[in-house]
């Protein structure tokens, strides 16, 4: 599960450009699941991967 602080990777495809990669961390989790992080998120990348340094998928963006 996810840990506040730990690397975060979203992968999406943001206005057009296939397979994008972004870091952050995760900056906070609230009591329903949902997950902030700071990697950016464009228009375009819902509905990608959210991934740990382990290739492990911790979220949707």
């Amino acid at each position: 599960s996810p840990k506040i602080g730990q690397k975060a990777y979203a992968i999406g495809d943001p206005k057009g450009l296939e397979r994008s990669l972004s870091d952050g961390i995760v900056s906070r989790i609230d009591g329903s699941g949902l997950i902030q992080f700071t990697a950016t998120a464009s228009f375009g990348s819902s509905g990608g991967p959210l991934l740990n340094e382990d290739g492990q998928v911790i979220g949707i963006v």
